[in-house]
């Protein structure tokens, strides 16, 4: 019988966490919204470094680094905010 009032209490204890909008891992709603955003602003600067790579690529100019240098810094922003969402996954 104990066990029961144990479950029972976990159930309820998950409820009211749910209902306040805290996820499973304790994260605070948030701090889920600013890993958000910050994905998205390295998925916008990956996408600025793309554009900017290619422009520099078809103009043939260089500006601090060559096209395959801001290329490569797109992949590695895509790879970064991808991670950080891993991080954030609530499924854990």
């Amino acid at each position: 019988m104990a066990t029961l009032g144990t479950r029972d209490s976990a159930l309820r204890l998950a409820a009211v966490a749910a209902r306040a909008g805290q996820s499973r891992g304790g994260i605070p709603p948030a701090l889920g919204e600013a890993m958000k955003n910050i994905c998205w602003a390295l998925i916008g600067l990956g996408a600025l470094a793309f554009v900017v790579g290619t422009y520099m690529a078809f103009t043939g100019q260089n500006f601090l680094l060559a096209p395959q240098g801001y290329w490569r810094g797109a992949v590695g922003f895509a790879v970064f905010a991808i991670a950080i969402r891993l991080m954030d996954d609530p499924r854990r």
